[in-house]
């Protein structure tokens, strides 16, 4: 089977604010697919939960096997998670469910030092409101960004979407100028050097690589370095499967 791509809300984890892991478990938290595939998308969406959806190539359950030897060396670097949850992203699929949420969003902002004073998300050391601009090239992208502003709102964060023409965008895309946008990322079944421009260090700082999160972790680049040099296809399958999983975690999408 071939693959679907990945798309998602990128958080550009060279500002400051998207630093911390647990802002970026927060900001998924607080983004309710299930209302906005029923009230924008007519329910024909499914949602993205691997970086390699819809194959052989896609992490699920727990680890193990060679996927858990390949990750076993990294344990002490990676959070605890990685071993003893299988990834699920929140569902909005009760009221209940929706205020469960948001108030673990809260939850995980506060143990990042961000806190609710007067209906604004502050941060205790500086005493500045988190903000989030969204980058969008097109007026749909006010359809599909508005109800999660809407929720980020909620939790007192000033989320905002600023629309720019065609030329602006490629440049503040290219370069890596934005908080967060909408992407695509295509992946192939046979994973090779093309992870490197994705997911890898160098790639976070060179302007129109494909690492819009600008992720640098010593664990990916190793994990990537396992993909290209897998020597068949189960040894491709586990390590893909590792450098998924690690991904996912690290919520950056």
């Amino acid at each position: 089977t071939s693959g679907e791509p990945m798309q998602g809300f990128v958080l550009n984890t060279r500002k400051a604010q998207f630093q911390d892991r647990k802002v970026r478990q927060a900001l998924t938290y607080a983004f309710d697919f299930e209302t906005m595939n029923r009230t924008l998308f007519y329910g024909y969406y499914t949602r993205t939960d691997s970086y390699f959806e819809g194959g052989e190539l896609a992490s699920s359950g727990l680890p193990t096997g060679r996927e858990m030897e390949i990750l076993e060396p990294f344990r002490d670097k990676l959070p605890p998670e990685v071993f003893t949850n299988e990834f699920v992203l929140p569902k909005y699929d009760t009221p209940q469910a929706a205020r469960d949420n948001l108030r673990r969003a809260v939850q995980l902002f506060a143990e990042a030092g961000w806190v609710s004073k007067g209906g604004k998300l502050i941060n205790e050391a500086t005493g500045e409101q988190f903000k989030i601009e969204f980058l969008g090239n097109d007026p749909t992208d006010e359809r599909v960004t508005s109800p999660f502003m809407e929720n980020l709102r909620k939790i007192g964060i000033d989320a905002t979407l600023r629309i720019v023409d065609a030329t602006q965008y490629v440049n503040r895309y290219r370069n890596f100028e934005f908080d967060s946008l909408t992407a695509v990322l295509n992946q192939s079944q046979s994973p090779g050097n093309e992870q490197r421009d994705f997911f890898g260090s160098a790639a976070a700082d060179r302007p129109d690589s494909r690492n819009l999160s600008g992720i640098k972790d010593p664990v990916v680049e190793a994990l990537v370095d396992q993909v290209i040099f897998a020597k068949d296809r189960a040894e491709l399958i586990a390590a893909t499967h590792a450098l998924d999983r690690v991904l996912l975690w690290g919520y950056y999408v």
